[in-house]
């Protein structure tokens, strides 16, 4: 018979995957680099989602505010000339900026985990 190994004590000085993955892509992205203790990485995450957040909620105020007159007009039987309608398209550089930043961010996180279990 084989002798069975005994299994090692789970290691709770680093925080586990989900609880960072919760952090960073629920909460706020940078929080899980933060919690795995990359504060560099947590920073730079958390600064630049807030930073391109902001940058896309202005844009998108920009918008709302071109739009919503027209819409007014419409619903009051006045037809809005083509060229007075504001371009959708100009969202979604901005919002790609941003999605961009928040995925990098959850793969960064998975990424950070892996490196840590790998050095011990």
């Amino acid at each position: 018979m084989q002798k069975e190994q005994p299994v090692p004590p789970p290691d709770h000085s680093q925080p586990g995957l989900k609880l960072c993955l919760f952090y960073s892509a629920v909460v706020l992205p940078g929080l899980g680099q933060l919690q795995q203790g990359r504060k560099t990485a947590g920073i730079i995450y958390m600064t630049g989602f807030l930073l391109l957040f902001l940058l896309f909620g202005i844009v998108m105020a920009r918008f709302f505010l071109e739009f919503i007159p027209i819409v007014r007009e419409a619903l009051h039987g006045v037809a809005p000339a083509p060229e007075e309608i504001p371009d959708f398209r100009s969202l979604l550089g901005p919002f790609g900026v941003v999605m961009f930043i928040y995925v990098a961010n959850v793969v960064d996180v998975i990424r950070g985990h892996r490196q840590v279990a790998a050095r011990r």
